[in-house]
Formats: structure tokens, C-alpha cells, sequence
């Protein structure tokens, strides 16, 4: 006999990298804690991933502090 799937709701990810805090929410509203994705994973220290212009711009930062340090 197969077992009854849980009603668990779904709420997708908000963010590309946000999959750890899409099934805790998923999770916790299932057992009545509903939360919201974006504080939940600021709590989990998860953010999205960087975009290109951020990586340009610390791979910048490391290229000059590497060419100035002594």
C-alpha cells in the first residue's frame, strides 16, 4: 500500500541559490510556522549568488591590493 503524500505547500525560490530557504519554508508552514523567504535566509546567512558586475568588481579590488602590497 502506498502512503498519502503530505499537503506540503509549495513556495518557490525567490532568488537563484535560495533552495535551502524555499524547503525550510515549505517546511515550517506545513507545520503551522509560516515565514517569509527573504528574512528566513538572511537568518540562514544565505544570500543569492554574486552578478557578473560584483565579481568584476572584487576580482578589481584583489588585482590592485595584490599590485600595491609590499
Amino acid at each position: 500500500m502506498l502512503a498519502k503524500p503530505l499537503d506540503v505547500p509549495y513556495y518557490p525560490q525567490l532568488d537563484d541559490g535560495y533552495c535551502l530557504p524555499a524547503c525550510v519554508q515549505m517546511v515550517l508552514s506545513y507545520i503551522g510556522l509560516p515565514v517569509k523567504q527573504r528574512p528566513l535566509a538572511r537568518d540562514l546567512g544565505v544570500r543569492p549568488p554574486l552578478d557578473w558586475s560584483e565579481l568584476d568588481y572584487i576580482y578589481a579590488l584583489i588585482t590592485i591590493r595584490s599590485e600595491h602590497d609590499v
